[in-house]
């Protein structure tokens, strides 16, 4: 009974090891996909940033040449009387483009920032994750000793067995 109760109480051990190890092996599989998902939702955002920071520069492009537009258009104003209606209307138009441009690169550095808010905040779930797969690498080496721990237990009863072995046959 005595042997039996041992040799129980050895499988169960070495069953919980199994189980722990299976448990944490798919959490970390687990955690390697989401970092994985994580990293390429990173790169989806960095490309979404330059092409932000492209239209910017666009933007910011046209709107000099609306400003140069608008010192030509101010120069005929000085220099042909006539046309003054004309111009001034033109100069109205450019004005409304302008003021449509700065409140597109406002939008645009709005989305800008709010990407960057989104990065910073993937950056630190990515940092939280590995962290909590540190600590699953540190409970599978916890299980490992245990096992260890056991197996050792388990050669200790072997050799209380044999002692109990050898104690009977010089009993008999």
């Amino acid at each position: 009974y005595y042997f039996n109760l041992v040799n129980q109480k050895e499988e169960d051990g070495k069953a919980i090891v199994t189980d722990g190890k299976k448990q944490l092996d798919a959490e970390k599989a687990r955690l390697d996909a989401e970092k994985a998902r994580l990293d390429a939702e990173k790169v989806r955002l960095d490309a979404e940033k330059k092409l932000l920071a492209s239209e910017k520069k666009r933007l910011d492009d046209e709107r000099i040449s609306l400003d140069c537009a608008k010192q030509s258009l101010d120069s005929e104003k000085q220099s042909v009387g006539a046309e003054k209606k004309l111009l001034d209307a033109e100069r109205e138009l450019l004005d409304a483009e302008k003021t449509t441009l700065r409140e597109d690169k406002e939008t645009l550095s709005g989305q800008k920032k709010s990407i960057t808010a989104e990065k910073e905040s993937i950056d630190t779930e990515k940092a939280s994750l590995e962290a909590e797969k540190k600590s699953l690498d540190t409970e599978k080496k916890a299980l490992e000793n245990a096992k260890e721990s056991i197996d050792a237990e388990k050669k200790s009863i072997d050799a209380e067995k044999a002692s109990l072995n050898a104690e009977k046959k010089s009993i008999d």
